[in-house]
């Protein structure tokens, strides 16, 4: 079985993704829906597949919080179980916080790093072993990386990495 993984899939930059990989990505058995909003992954596999009809591939949502061990465990397993073959991974789940240093809590700060940096570095490594030669791995990054932001600190340094 041949699969795209898409965090941050239900909103923004990741579920285009879903939409373009369903659209124009041949040979994709299975497309896995990443997102903590399992309302929008249930809509947006509901949005493919009157779409594209029998030519959509199977959208697989995984309502999980990639930030969390134990969730990302669950993808782990889920993975080895069904063995797929993973062509693309797109490392799109990402959160950003406005605001001068210290105006957020320090538990709203450490999540930016947690999801932003954490998360993507946990997925990939978590889905090593299903890539192959030919995947394809995209990490998302923001052009925030690459100039100063004031109020906008942590999330422009979460991007650098």
């Amino acid at each position: 079985m041949r699969i795209a993984i898409i965090t941050g899939a239900s909103s923004g930059i990741g579920a285009e993704f879903v939409r373009q990989c369903a659209a124009g990505y041949p040979g994709l058995d299975e497309i896995w829906t990443l997102s903590r909003r399992k309302e929008r992954l249930e809509m947006q596999r509901a949005e493919i597949e009157q779409t594209f009809g029998e030519n959509a591939p199977k959208i697989r949502p995984l309502a999980v919080d990639i930030t969390d061990p134990a969730q990302r465990e669950f993808v782990w397993r889920t993975l080895r179980e069904n063995n797929p073959q993973v062509m693309l991974l797109v490392n799109s789940a990402g959160v950003g916080k406005k605001g001068m240093f210290g105006s957020e809590t320090c538990e709203k700060e450490t999540d930016m790093v947690r999801v932003n940096c954490e998360a993507l570095v946990a997925m990939t490594y978590g889905v090593l072993p299903f890539l192959s030669p030919k995947s394809h791995i995209i990490q998302m990054a923001s052009a925030a990386a690459f100039r100063p932001q004031p109020g906008f600190a942590v999330y422009a340094a979460t991007k650098a990495f």
